[in-house]
């Protein structure tokens, strides 16, 4: 995938790299006459209004079946996105996606991949092969990106840097106060690029204190001293070693 130095970052499809939110609402609007809250817009929320409502709709079914099938490159991108992930590239980071779609729908995504992000992400995995947890692991990033709560909770035992995507089909969801030290937050891709910044001065600093290589056979080394610093500490540190 890369060399060894690459700085590599996974990173989820729905919600990260392709937004769906409008296109939920326009189809679902459109094909079933709903008015979808944004809530309304993931699995939980529309099988339960359909469910209040006595229709005979399934989310999976009779709504993102037929939206990857037929409008997979009407998905948005989020604005930024590409220009943080070029500019990233070009300072040695490698990406790779890490999904939890099934095979049925990793075309779809490999498609919209191929016409958006061409020469950036090359590698798509999806969960039916493993974990996040393990594919993580296994490909050697150092940092995830999702917009799923949930999913970012079951990583926080991992040595990775975990980013969380706010965005309006999760804005209800927060960060509990005890993991807000371990879990960072984000709406806006240059505001990412500015975290993660200060996080590589940080790793930065703790390879030339501990004399560890900064390479990705090191990395969760240095992560796991990263994580038990405060912002405070971190930044002591890095003015210290840089």
């Amino acid at each position: 995938m890369s060399k060894a130095n690459s700085y590599i970052i996974s990173l989820d499809f729905d919600g990260v790299l392709a937004q769906g939110f409008h296109l939920k609402v326009k189809y679902a609007k459109k094909w079933f006459g709903l008015d979808l809250e944004a809530d309304q817009t993931k699995e939980i929320g529309f099988n339960e209004l359909v469910r209040k409502k006595g229709l005979n709709l399934n989310y999976d079914r009779d709504l993102t079946t037929k939206l990857n099938a037929e409008h997979i490159l009407e998905f948005l991108i989020a604005p930024n996105l590409i220009e943080t992930l070029t500019k990233m590239y070009g300072e040695g980071c490698r990406f790779v996606i890490v999904t939890s779609r099934s095979d049925r729908f990793l075309y779809a995504a490999k498609l919209f991949v191929e016409n958006n992000f061409g020469g950036l992400i090359d590698y798509i995995h999806n969960t039916n092969r493993g974990s996040k947890n393990y594919l993580t692991t296994k490909l050697k990033a150092r940092l995830h990106i999702d917009d799923d709560l949930k999913k970012i909770i079951q990583l926080v035992d991992t040595p990775l840097d975990l980013f969380y995507f706010r965005q309006i089909e999760n804005k209800y969801q927060d960060i509990q106060s005890e993991l807000k030290n371990r879990i960072y937050e984000f709406s806006d891709w240059r505001e990412f690029y500015r975290q993660w910044s200060f996080l590589k001065l940080v790793q930065q600093a703790i390879a030339k204190k501990y004399n560890l290589p900064n390479n990705m056979y090191h990395c969760y080394e240095i992560l796991k001293i990263q994580h038990a610093l405060n912002h405070k500490q971190r930044e002591r540190l890095v003015e210290q070693q840089l």
